[in-house]
C-alpha cells in the first residue's frame, strides 16, 4: 500500500465508524481529513493522467494549507485555547460566507430568488456566529482576555499569536508557514502561490519534464507521511479537545 492509498484507507475507516459521540473538534478534525484526503486523491490523479503541473502545483498549496491550519489550531494550542482557536476558525468562515451573501444581496437586478437564498443566508450566518460567540464567552480563559478575544472576534482572527500583549495581532499566512516549518517551507509556499494565482512561472511548465513531476510528488509524499504519521499517533475516531 503506498502512503497516499494508508491516506485514503485511514480516513475511510474512520468515516466508516461510529463517530456519533464526537464532540465538536472531533468531528472537525474528521470532516478536515476526508477533505485532505479527497485532495490527494484528486493530485494523484492528476499526476498520473493528465500530468497537468499547474493544476499539481495548486492541489498541493491545497493541501499545505489545510494540513498547516489544522496543525496550529490542534498541536500548537491544548485544552481550551485549542477551543477557542477551533471556534474562531468557524467564526472566520461564517464572516466570509455572510460577507459574501451581503455582496450578492446589494448586486443591482438581483433575482427574487436569489436575494431570497442571500436573506436566508445571511439570517442562518448571524445565528451561528452568535452561537459560536456564546460557547467563547463560556470558556474560563475568557474573562482575564475579553479585551482581545472580543476583537478576535470582530475579526475571525483565529491565527492570533497571544492572548498578551501591547495589542492584537494575527499570523499572516507566510509568518505561520516559518514558525510551524521554518523558511524553507515559506519558500516552497511562495513557489507554490506561483501556480495558485496564476503568475509568472505558471507559464513556464506547460509540459512538464519528469524531473518536475518528480520534484512535485516529492514534496507530496513528504505531506503526506507527515499525516500519516500524525494519524497513527492522534486516531481520528478519538476525538477529544485536550
Amino acid at each position: 500500500m503506498t502512503d497516499f492509498q494508508e491516506l485514503i484507507a485511514t480516513v475511510t475507516k474512520a468515516n466508516d465508524s461510529d463517530w456519533s459521540h464526537l464532540d465538536l473538534i472531533g468531528e472537525w478534525r474528521r470532516k478536515h481529513f476526508i477533505k485532505i484526503a479527497k485532495l490527494f486523491d484528486s493530485f494523484v490523479t492528476v499526476l498520473t493522467d493528465t500530468q497537468d503541473y499547474n493544476t499539481a502545483c495548486s492541489i498541493i498549496r491545497m493541501i499545505y494549507d489545510n494540513w498547516y491550519s489544522y496543525v496550529f489550531i490542534y498541536c500548537f494550542s491544548e485544552g481550551e485555547e485549542r477551543l477557542l482557536r477551533y471556534y474562531l476558525y468557524v467564526i472566520d468562515g461564517i464572516n466570509q460566507r455572510k460577507e459574501t451573501m451581503l455582496n450578492l444581496h446589494e448586486g443591482e437586478e438581483i433575482d427574487p430568488e436569489v436575494k431570497k437564498i442571500a436573506d436566508d443566508a445571511i439570517q442562518k450566518c448571524e445565528k451561528a456566529r452568535l452561537q459560536y460567540i456564546d460557547l467563547i464567552h463560556k470558556l474560563s480563559l475568557y474573562p482575564n482576555h475579553s479585551a482581545f478575544i472580543d476583537r478576535f472576534v470582530e475579526k475571525g482572527w483565529w491565527q492570533y499569536n497571544s492572548l498578551t500583549g501591547k495589542r492584537p495581532s494575527f499570523y499572516q499566512w507566510n509568518e505561520l508557514y516559518e514558525k510551524l516549518s521554518g523558511k524553507d517551507t515559506k519558500a516552497f509556499m511562495g513557489f507554490l502561490s506561483q501556480y495558485v494565482h496564476g503568475l509568472y512561472l505558471s507559464s513556464l511548465t506547460i509540459v512538464p519534464s519528469n524531473e518536475e513531476m518528480g520534484f512535485v510528488f516529492h514534496e507530496a509524499l513528504r505531506l503526506v507521511k507527515s499525516i500519516n504519521i500524525h494519524l497513527k499517533e492522534e486516531p481520528l475516531v478519538t476525538g477529544g479537545n485536550a
